[in-house]
């Protein structure tokens, strides 16, 4: 699909779990590297090697076919990573030194940042943004105020023990204030210089890395985590993430925007969200056997949390407004399998407001909005047999020409199933 392309940025245009992880093991074997640019554990790429499930929180989910990278942009939990890493090698029966690089330029989610989530959010009692409690956010905002560590801190353990101390000296009083744990300098010296000895054989310095590649021709696919809607900027703020979903790519991985050849959206044929903050389609009371039918066929549970995830019919305004602010040029839809021998299904056309006038999709649009809904006919079929895009339903292949007509890009890949064979490409 991308033989003509040296870099590629695969991003999920809702609210996450969109089937990225998927399509990143699918098209990985193209690229020589598959990057990790932004976010940290608190997504996880599901995946199917070999008929296994796995579930990858921080490496690539293109690791089973080519090399890869963990960008400056995101940040990183090391003892996860080892133990992520110590996974992958057992099930692949080798090792991922060499093949796995981690820049010495990403920050570290150290343990006080749990810690802090923990506490913010218990803090914020009905107002809850339903965080995953891995120390995303408090990592990203300590990357603002420039109190952060980056890898290439951990190695010099004076210099860390300075560093730590300060940002004790600013959350341990609180922690100490609400009854919450806090933390020994010591101790944090210690483990962290020990972990960033082990990570070593891994880590390298990003734009060198980078640099020598790009100037040996080599091909990146640029894998973003979550959904365009949970961006910091352009999300539903402040239901979102703490990183920038789509822009991470050029600042986080090092890439100047002439670089990347094609943006790819991936979309999933209903909507879901974990968590709090607005979905406007969400399915209603009476609908609900509907969601739990949903739910239990696509899986509807968070790779993290094991959260059921809200379902909501998908929404053409948002995805119009996430495929104009990332520029995608051609999209994915997923798990179509799920709607299989369903009689209908919604999708929202549009949003009134209490005076019933028709409104565009906002980042900061109002739960009191309506939407407006058109009913299409399902489809039937047993997918295990289908193998060209001609052989899927006439139905869906109608509904495929509505989103074409609807979204004004292109729909390339249509996928069913929880394995990568699962799938057509559309020509």
């Amino acid at each position: 699909m991308f033989s003509d392309a040296k870099v590629v940025c695969l991003s999920g245009l809702q609210f996450g779990d969109e089937g990225k992880g998927k399509l990143v093991d699918l098209f990985s074997s193209s690229f020589d590297y598959v990057v990790r640019y932004q976010g940290g554990d608190n997504a996880g790429h599901t995946i199917y090697h070999k008929g296994e499930k796995c579930v990858l929180r921080s490496i690539p989910s293109g690791i089973f076919n080519t090399s890869a990278l963990i960008a400056p942009g995101t940040v990183v939990n090391p003892f996860l990573l080892l133990e992520e890493i110590s996974k992958l090698e057992k099930l692949t029966e080798g090792s991922l030194k060499g093949k796995l690089f981690v820049s010495t330029q990403a920050n570290v989610i150290l343990d006080f940042h749990i810690e802090w989530d923990r506490l913010c959010e218990e803090l914020r009692e009905d107002s809850k943004i339903g965080s995953t409690l891995r120390g995303i956010g408090p990592a990203y905002a300590d990357k603002s105020s420039r109190i952060g560590l980056k890898f290439t801190d951990l190695f010099d353990k004076e210099e860390l023990r300075a560093r730590l101390d300060l940002n004790l000296k600013l959350k341990n009083p609180i922690f100490q204030k609400y009854g919450y744990k806090t933390f020994d300098v010591d101790e944090l010296v210690k483990r962290y210089n020990e972990v960033a000895q082990l990570l070593s054989p891994y880590l390298v310095d990003y734009d060198t890395f980078l640099t020598e590649k790009l100037s040996d021709n080599k091909k990146f696919l640029l894998e973003g985590s979550q959904g365009l809607l949970l961006d910091v900027d352009l999300g539903t703020y402040p239901f979102v993430t703490s990183s920038n979903i789509i822009s991470s790519a050029f600042h986080g991985a090092y890439l100047s925007p002439q670089l990347i050849d094609h943006f790819f959206g991936v979309v999933k044929v209903y909507t879901t969200r974990v968590g709090e903050g607005p979905l406007l389609t969400e399915l209603t009371e009476e609908e609900k056997e509907m969601a739990e039918l949903i739910r239990e066929r696509g899986n509807e549970y968070g790779s993290n949390t094991k959260r059921p995830r809200r379902i909501g019919w998908l929404d053409l305004n948002a995805l119009k407004y996430s495929i104009r602010v990332g520029g995608i040029t051609q999209i994915a839809l997923t798990l179509v399998d799920v709607f299989n021998g369903f009689d209908t299904f919604k999708v929202c056309i549009g949003y009134e407001n209490e005076l019933g006038e028709r409104v565009r999709f906002s980042s900061s649009f109002s739960r009191h909005l309506k939407p407006v809904y058109r009913e299409f006919k399902s489809w039937y079929e047993d997918f295990s047999k289908v193998e060209h895009y001609s052989q899927l339903p006439k139905e869906l292949q109608e509904f495929v020409n509505f989103l074409e007509l609807s979204l004004q890009v292109k729909v390339s890949i249509v996928s069913f199933g929880k394995n990568k064979e699962d799938h057509v490409i559309k020509s």
